[in-house]
């Protein structure tokens, strides 16, 4: 009987087919670990914009608590309370950076402006003057600005107080009483993909 001189391994036809399940698989192992590393940086810069807003929020909190009741004097209505509010812009008095040695009173004003990448939450000061309007202070290179926030999706302010002498108080969009600052202020900020809570603050008397 004659031997089996047939030798053992693979064809041709063999290692092209191993190959290309190897490549298959190769290809579902990088999907994976794509798609986990995408989700992984997702969840980090959702979780550095969570801690921005939550810093955010703090230091405005603390600003506000710390604001003033001060005034200016008008030329039309003489004697009224140095503060600005609108449903998407807030003024008040307060002092400013005195761990920086910037001691003394400054006007801070808070508002949305539009840059090239998206509206942004922007904060203004300059030093407090009783002559001053809350627009235009009489030195204009006082005024300094920096970005609190980028990506900003909405922010919205309210107020709550009464705006007349036999008026019940109430939240309203933009404070119209001249002779006082409103009881609270609620401050709602979103930014993209978050959902957070609003910020209300207590004005001191």
């Amino acid at each position: 009987m004659a031997a089996d001189t047939r030798q053992s391994g693979f064809t041709l036809l063999e290692m092209l087919i191993a190959m290309v399940l190897l490549g298959m698989v190769l290809v579902v192992i990088y999907g994976g670990l794509n798609t986990s590393m995408k989700s992984w940086d997702k969840g980090n810069e959702r979780a550095e914009l969570i801690n921005e807003l939550r810093l955010v929020q703090e230091f405005l909190r603390t600003q506000l608590r710390q604001s003033v009741t001060v005034y200016r004097n008008d030329p039309t209505d003489g004697r009224v309370v140095y503060f600005k509010g609108q449903s998407d812009e807030l003024g008040w008095v307060a002092p400013m950076l005195t761990y920086l040695g910037r001691g003394g009173l400054y006007f801070v004003q808070l508002d949305i402006v539009k840059e090239r990448e998206g509206e942004v939450l922007r904060m203004r000061w300059h030093p407090y003057h009783p002559e001053d309007s809350e627009d235009e202070p009489r030195d204009p290179d006082s005024i300094e600005e920096t970005v609190l926030l980028p990506r900003v999706s909405s922010f919205e302010i309210s107020y709550f107080g009464a705006t007349e002498p036999d008026e019940e108080p109430d939240w309203h969009d933009d404070w119209e009483n001249p002779l006082e600052r409103p009881q609270l202020i609620r401050l709602q900020l979103t930014v993209p993909g978050i959902d957070w809570p609003p910020l209300v603050v207590a004005l001191a008397g």
